[in-house]
């Protein structure tokens, strides 16, 4: 009978035991994945009209948007973009990682890789001039779209 509870006592540490370093390395894991996520993000730049375009023109109607990936290990892809107008309608862009120097957007994709930077360039579909647009930037980092302004009125952009 001793040696019956002997044995249930050393099962019931063992099970002790094992319960603690299950719970231990729960928490170990969403400690280191949660130091990796900290290092996934993306910076956005100002949006801009790109100097490089030829005629001023075709200029007003691009908008260019520098963006950093801090993270050294892991690459970040854009893969959908919104934009709106003043009023909140929604605007047809075309968007890129490429522009040629009249403005016209190359090698549309619908997914954009960023390694460490690259700019990001967008036109509108009918052509006119962009004083206005909040663009929705969706990308691998975050399940929220970052949202950029930009407003060539404005006395300070964000």
């Amino acid at each position: 009978m001793i040696s019956e509870n002997i044995a249930a006592f050393i099962s019931a540490i063992g099970a002790l035991a094992s319960g603690i370093f299950a719970l231990w390395s729960f928490f170990n894991e969403r400690r280191i994945h949660t130091e990796l996520k900290a290092d996934e993000k993306l910076f956005f730049g100002v949006p801009h009209n790109p100097s490089f375009i030829s005629l001023a023109d075709h200029r007003d109607c691009v908008l260019e948007i520098p963006i950093h990936n801090v993270s050294t290990s892991k690459r970040a892809f854009i893969t959908n973009l919104q934009a709106f107008n003043q009023n909140g309608e929604a605007v047809d862009v075309t968007w890129s990682g490429s522009s040629d120097n009249l403005g016209i957007i190359t090698d549309q994709g619908k997914i954009l890789r960023v390694e460490d930077s690259i700019n990001l360039y967008l036109r509108a579909n009918d052509g006119k001039c962009i004083d206005y647009l909040c663009i929705k930037i969706f990308h691998t980092f975050s399940e929220t779209a970052k949202v950029v302004v930009f407003d060539k009125y404005a006395d300070i952009q964000e």
